[in-house]
């Protein structure tokens, strides 16, 4: 063997035994097994500076993942796959509905994830300033209707891609909202939406249980339910376990979105609905 052929033959060995890159572009961060159709949300595209992409955001984009209603799983996928893009840090991955909130807060992000609509109130009043993406909650006209009372910066689809949703973080970021154009547009002209889709899972419940929901509905804490409604704070708690048992929802927040979206309770325009303690 010539000398000259050594180094060649080293060059070849070492491009044999380089790692591929890691690559997200496929990945489908599903919190639905029921994908919905393709949405008009802004093209991730759009979030990209006008200036060279090494120098796109000089700091990376500090992000929160606040899942309650998810499986602690998803919520750790989502942060090492967000991890892979150099743009975007995740700053804390929280679980709990009690404790999350003010953990997701301390971490001082710049964007929060969340699977429930009422935690954007929450996080909002505890940080006006902080922008929060709703996972799972597009395609609903009254869903994206509380997504906008609540300050969300959009609502983002179930099926959504993982390199879709690091452009739509960064979208968000720049300062951009993330809800489906003709949707907007819809809720712009019919203000006042009508009644949603004929109560299907609500119609087990009795005139009294929706009378419950409706106070819900309120954001009121449990003891202020309760009055509201004359009753003890430990029938209000039967009373909200007989409805997601019968509902077949993951929590009383679930149970209110369901009332809602199928017209029985409607969300007043000043709700300030928080994650109580029922």
């Amino acid at each position: 063997m010539q000398p000259s052929e050594q180094p060649s033959r080293a060059r070849r060995n070492r491009a044999r035994t380089r790692r591929p890159r890691q690559s997200v572009s496929g990945a489908v961060l599903s919190l639905n097994p029921m994908a919905g159709k393709p949405s008009r949300l802004p093209s991730p595209d759009a979030a990209k500076p006008d200036t060279d992409a090494g120098a796109a955001w000089d700091t990376p984009i500090r992000v929160g993942i606040l899942l309650i209603r998810s499986q602690a799983l998803l919520a750790g996928a989502i942060a090492v796959v967000l991890a892979l893009d150099q743009q975007l840090r995740v700053v804390a991955t929280e679980t709990d509905p009690r404790s999350g909130p003010l953990r997701i807060v301390a971490a001082d992000p710049d964007i929060v994830l969340v699977d429930s609509i009422p935690l954007v109130g929450q996080l909002r009043g505890m940080r006006p300033d902080l922008r929060v993406i709703v996972l799972g909650a597009e395609g609903d006209p009254q869903v994206a209707l509380a997504c906008v009372r609540a300050g969300a910066a959009g609502c983002v689809g179930a099926g959504t891609t993982a390199e879709a949703l690091a452009g739509l973080i960064k979208a968000a970021h720049t300062g951009r909202l993330l809800y489906d154009a003709d949707m907007l547009v819809s809720l712009l002209q019919r203000p006042h939406l009508p009644l949603g889709i004929a109560p299907r899972r609500t119609a087990k419940l009795g005139e009294r249980e929706v009378e419950v929901l409706a106070v819900l509905a309120r954001g009121l804490t449990s003891l202020e339910a309760a009055d509201q409604l004359g009753i003890s704070v430990h029938t209000l708690r039967t009373h909200v376990k007989n409805i997601v048992a019968k509902l077949e929802a993951r929590s009383k927040l679930e149970a209110v979105l369901i009332a809602i979206r199928e017209g029985r309770v409607t969300l007043p325009p000043d709700s300030d609905l928080t994650d109580g303690s029922i």
